[in-house]
C-alpha cells in the first residue's frame, strides 16, 4: 500500500474537536494554578495574614486541598460522565457534563472563603 494517501477529513476533525475538549479543561486548570498564586486571592480567602504578608499557619494544607479537590473532581466527573453516557446516551452526557459545569463555576464564583 506504498504511495496510498493516509490523510483522511474525517479523523482530522474528530482529532481536532478532541483537541478542543482538552484545552477546555486545560483552560479551568491553568486558571486555579494562576490564581493561587495572587496575593489578592490569598489575602480574601485568609491564606496569608495581610498585616505581615506571611501564610497562615494552614495556607499551604488548604492550597494543597484545593489544587487537589480540583482535579478530584475531573477524575470522578469523567468515571460518571462516561456511565451516564452508556446508560442514557450522549445527549444526557452532555447536558449531564454542563450542568455540574455550571453548577461548579456559580460554587466557585459565589465562594466566600477558602472552605
Amino acid at each position: 500500500m506504498e504511495g496510498k494517501r493516509q490523510f483522511n477529513w474525517y479523523n482530522f476533525i474528530v482529532c481536532f474537536l478532541v483537541s478542543l475538549g482538552q484545552i477546555a479543561f486545560g483552560y479551568p486548570s491553568s486558571i486555579i494554578g494562576t490564581t493561587l498564586g495572587l496575593p489578592q486571592f490569598l489575602i480574601y480567602m485568609g491564606l496569608v495574614d495581610p498585616a505581615t504578608g506571611l501564610p497562615t499557619s494552614n495556607s499551604a494544607n488548604l492550597i494543597g486541598a484545593m489544587s487537589g479537590v480540583f482535579q478530584a473532581g475531573a477524575f470522578f466527573g469523567i468515571i460518571i460522565g462516561s456511565w451516564v453516557m452508556d446508560k442514557y446516551g450522549r445527549k444526557m452526557g452532555m447536558a449531564y457534563c454542563a450542568f455540574f459545569s455550571i453548577f461548579g463555576g456559580a460554587l466557585l464564583c459565589g465562594s466566600r472563603n477558602a472552605a
